[in-house]
């Protein structure tokens, strides 16, 4: 479960968040409640149940919609039928049945259903992200595209992701 998530191709908070989510340690109404930070669990989302990690990132009204936009058809019984590491580990594992490049489209939709949600809870209660399944994919587009522009820098030192580059100013001649 380490490696799947700390070499997944993504960014780095998005590599916590996952860690966060494995661990079941999101700030979800549960978690909220169970500290007696607020006096409901239920989903904002939804109101249909209590918001637990995995019902907040896949198991929501709002949540499921966005999957069901994303997922191939055959595959969304699986999908929507384990408990969250399994879940965790089905679809960050490259060699997914997913299609190519699933682990990122699955980290991604789970950071920005956590990122809207939490606009839900602190900002604007109605907000609806519209195209929100368009949205996602190219924002997995963009990281899929950056991480394989990574290999391009490859030559360079590795020290800080890309690599090292010493930047220095010359001051100009007098004329």
């Amino acid at each position: 479960m380490w490696t799947l998530i700390w070499a997944s191709p993504i960014p780095q908070r998005i590599r916590f968040f996952l860690w966060l989510v494995r661990h079941e340690r999101l700030m979800t109404n549960s978690n909220r409640f169970a500290r007696g930070l607020i006096d409901n669990p239920k989903c904002r989302g939804c109101l249909d149940g209590d918001e637990t990690t995995l019902h907040l990132l896949r198991d929501c009204k709002l949540a499921s919609i966005i999957w069901k936009a994303i997922l191939p058809p055959s595959r969304n019984a699986s999908f929507f039928s384990l408990p969250i590491r399994p879940w965790i580990i089905s679809n960050l594992n490259t060699d997914s049945t997913m299609g190519e490049n699933w682990n990122t489209v699955f980290a991604v939709t789970t950071w920005w259903l956590w990122k809207w949600q939490n606009k839900r809870c602190f900002e604007d209660p109605d907000f609806c992200q519209g195209q929100a399944a368009a949205f996602i994919k190219m924002q997995a587009r963009h990281i899929i595209k950056a991480f394989a522009d990574k290999s391009k820098h490859d030559h360079l030192p590795k020290r800080y992701g890309y690599g090292e580059v010493l930047v220095h100013w010359i001051p100009p001649t007098e004329n």
